[in-house]
């Protein structure tokens, strides 16, 4: 990674500032601002390896979408007087992978849990830290799009709730 004199400047303080206002994490902050003050550009990357990359915007449209399907599969379900074969824990949001899928995990959470949407997924979901164990976004794309081609996307029948399921 390269940096402008002008941006090792900007993080030499911004580190010097933490350095201060976090003294139990002081070395740190220390040795990074050393890093960036001698130029050892191999170090810079530890500077800023606690950011992630861009999580693009057509990838959180996707993960609205999923979280407003179940969203919606959970209410239609409960609405329903027959729920058939169905079971409870079938209609539940069951996250997506934290080892695979760690960003669309990370986003899920946070829109979620930070911007406390969604609340009838966090009361009803398969693991609380919505992380499913398994690779989930291509069954997702499936569902979405099975969803998507419902007669009425917002009240759902029990055939549509069984076929979004095993899309």
């Amino acid at each position: 990674m390269k940096l402008t004199k002008l941006e090792r400047l900007n993080l030499i303080n911004q580190y010097l500032i933490l350095e201060k206002l976090y003294p139990e994490e002081q070395e740190t902050y220390s040795t990074l601002r050393t890093a960036l003050e001698k130029g050892f550009e191999y170090h810079y990357e530890e500077a800023i390896e606690w950011i992630h990359d861009d999580f693009p915007e057509h990838n959180s449209e996707f993960v609205i979408d999923v979280l407003d399907m179940y969203s919606v599969i959970l209410l239609s379900y409960s609405n329903l007087e027959d729920k058939g074969e169905l079971i409870d824990s079938k209609v539940n949001f069951p996250g997506f992978d934290g080892n695979n899928e760690t960003a669309f995990l990370g986003y899920a959470r946070y829109f979620i849990r930070d911007l406390g949407r969604f609340d009838e997924l966090k009361e009803n979901a398969t693991f609380r830290d919505f992380n499913s164990h398994r690779p989930m976004v291509p069954k997702y794309r499936r569902m979405v799009s099975a969803w998507k081609s419902t007669n009425d996307q917002y009240n759902l029948t029990i055939d549509d709730i069984s076929t979004i399921l095993n899309a």
